[in-house]
C-alpha cells in the first residue's frame, strides 16, 4: 500500500515518466478486478507481520572488493522518486541475480554501484 492506494513498489520506485500514471491505474484496476482478489487498505503491518507472510527479504550481497559502496536497488528506486534522490555517479554499474536463465523476470535482485 502507498498511502490510501494500491501500487507497491511500482508506485513507490517507478518514476510516472517511465510508467504512466494512467497505465499504472488501470493495472491496479485489472487486478482488482480479479475474483479472489480481497483488498483491505489501512491495515496496521508491523515488520513482523510482514515476514510472517512474505518472508524476510534481504538484498544479497556479492563479495567482492568495493561491495561495501552497493546501493540496493530497492533503496535507490525508492529515493529517486522521493524529495532527496540519491546523487548518481557517471559510471554505475547494475547487478542482477537472474541474468543466467532467460525466462526470470528481473526480481529487484540488482544494485547499482556508482562513482
Amino acid at each position: 500500500m502507498w498511502g490510501d492506494q494500491l501500487g507497491g513498489k511500482l508506485a513507490q520506485t517507478i518514476p510516472w515518466e517511465r510508467l504512466a500514471k494512467a497505465v499504472w491505474e488501470m493495472e491496479v484496476q485489472r487486478f482488482l478486478k480479479q475474483e479472489l482478489i480481497k483488498v483491505q487498505l489501512r491495515v496496521s503491518m508491523t515488520q513482523e507481520k510482514m515476514e510472517q507472510l512474505f518472508g524476510r527479504v534481504q538484498p544479497k550481497i556479492i563479495p567482492f572488493t568495493g561491495h561495501e559502496r552497493v546501493i540496493p536497488a530497492l533503496d535507490y528506486l525508492k529515493a529517486a522518486k522521493s524529495e532527496h534522490p540519491m546523487a548518481t555517479g557517471k559510471q554505475v554499474v547494475i547487478l542482477r541475480d537472474d541474468v543466467s536463465d532467460p525466462r526470470h523476470r528481473p526480481r529487484g535482485g540488482c544494485a547499482g554501484l556508482g562513482r
